[in-house]
């Protein structure tokens, strides 16, 4: 089974998984987006999120096979949701 990297990069570090984990090719995207957002809900319990990092995942020739910002990561919703079947707005 392949083995793949899971490297944390902004403009200006990087760090390095020297590890990595072994899995098929075509469960890479879904595990590099959990390893983002468990990166992004720690920054969360610290009150901060940085949008600046993203994962690249590189093979084990260093070869770039996917790369996730943190950004594309989650949805950021600023306004509440409206359920189908409701009123848009309250009345008062």
């Amino acid at each position: 089974m392949p083995r793949f990297f899971m490297h944390l990069v902004d403009g200006v570090d990087r760090i390095l998984d020297p590890e990595g984990v072994e899995m098929p090719r075509e469960a890479v995207e879904g595990y590099a987006l959990r390893c983002a957002r468990d990166c992004i809900a720690g920054d969360v319990r610290r009150g901060d999120i940085d949008f600046s990092y993203r994962i690249e995942v590189r093979d084990e020739a260093d070869r770039l096979v996917h790369r996730l910002e943190f950004k594309d990561a989650v949805t950021i919703m600023t306004a509440p949701r409206v359920r189908p079947g409701t009123a848009s707005s309250r009345s008062g």
